[in-house]
C-alpha cells in the first residue's frame, strides 16, 4: 500500500455487561488489519487483574488489557498489537474477551477496536 492511497478506518463496537468473563465476537465480512484497540468504562474497574483482551479467533492480537487499576469513565488503551495475528481473514472471527480476576466485579464497558480493510 502506498503513503498516498490513504485509508479508511473500520472501529467494531463490542459492549460487555459486567460482572463476570465475558467474550463477544463477530464474522467479518472482508480481510481486516487490527491497528488500534480501547476500553471505555461503565464503573470502577473493580479487582487489580480484570482485564480485556482484543483476538484474532483463538489468537492474542492486543496485550491484555488491564483495567482493574481505572476508574469509572476512564479509557484504557491497548499497550501492544501483534503483528503476528493482526490480520483477520475474511469470514474470520474478531473477538474481545472481558475476564473478570474472581471477584465478579469486572465493570460494564464498551470495547473500540479499529481496523482498516485490506486490499
Amino acid at each position: 500500500m502506498s503513503p498516498g492511497s490513504g485509508l479508511i478506518p473500520l472501529v467494531y463496537c463490542f459492549e460487555t455487561a459486567g460482572g463476570a468473563t465475558e467474550s463477544e465476537s463477530v464474522v467479518v465480512s472482508r480481510a481486516i488489519r487490527v491497528y488500534d484497540a480501547h476500553v471505555v468504562l461503565k464503573a470502577d474497574g473493580g479487582a487489580d487483574a480484570n482485564a480485556v483482551q482484543v483476538l484474532n479467533g483463538s489468537n492474542a492480537i492486543s496485550d491484555s488489557i488491564v483495567v482493574g487499576t481505572a476508574g469509572d469513565k476512564d479509557i484504557v488503551r491497548a499497550a501492544e498489537i501483534d503483528d503476528a495475528y493482526y490480520d483477520v481473514a475474511a469470514a474470520g472471527t474478531l473477538k474481545v474477551t472481558a475476564t473478570d480476576a474472581g471477584s465478579a466485579d469486572i465493570p460494564a464497558m464498551k470495547i473500540y477496536v479499529y481496523a482498516y480493510a485490506k486490499a
